[in-house]
């Protein structure tokens, strides 16, 4: 068993639970977060295919589908990149891994784009960020000092996960021998 088929399974198994593991832990398992303390304590988690959750006050919001299909798309590109990553490790097969790869690092990439031109969803969490001086979405922190609120925001675990499949899938992809 080479190493590629190895970083290739490994790769399209971090993709897979970069977007499931946030229907268990959307805290954790999130693509990107806001949190707000002080004054008033507001969460918002984003996770994969679509789905946003959060936290108003200590109480536990459910996800909600968000209905944004690019959000959709995303999911479904980095899951599928990670079962097809998965699929080619097993066989073997260079260009099937090399296919998951890029099909996670194209839904990776379409996120942190939508992030970064705040498309969609990320429009409204700029215009909130705003309120308390901040700026830029990928990552950042602010606080205003009446109403004492400090927010911090930024990527997830899930979006690093995602990254790194991303990477695993395409060298081990690179690195099979067929």
């Amino acid at each position: 068993m080479g190493a590629g088929k190895i970083l290739t399974i490994i790769g399209g198994i971090s993709g897979l639970l970069s977007t499931i593991l946030f229907h268990v832990f959307p805290n954790i398992f999130c693509l990107w977060r806001l949190d707000v303390w002080g004054f008033a304590n507001h969460k918002v988690w984003i996770g994969g295919f679509g789905f946003r959750s959060g936290e108003e006050s200590g109480n536990f919001i459910d996800p909600v589908y968000t209905e944004r299909i690019l959000f959709l798309l995303i999911g479904l590109l980095i899951a599928a990149g990670g079962a097809i990553a998965i699929i080619g490790g097993i066989m073997e097969n260079k260009i099937v891994g090399l296919l998951g790869g890029i099909a996670m690092l194209a839904g990776i990439s379409g996120f942190i784009i939508s992030c970064l031109i705040e498309f969609g969803d990320f429009k409204e969490l700029a215009d909130q960020i705003a309120l308390f001086g901040g700026e830029g979405l990928l990552f950042g922190k602010s606080s205003i000092t009446f109403p004492s609120v400090t927010g911090e925001w930024g990527l997830g675990m899930s979006a690093y996960m995602a990254i790194g499949a991303s990477g695993a899938g395409l060298v081990g992809g690179f690195l099979i021998e067929s």
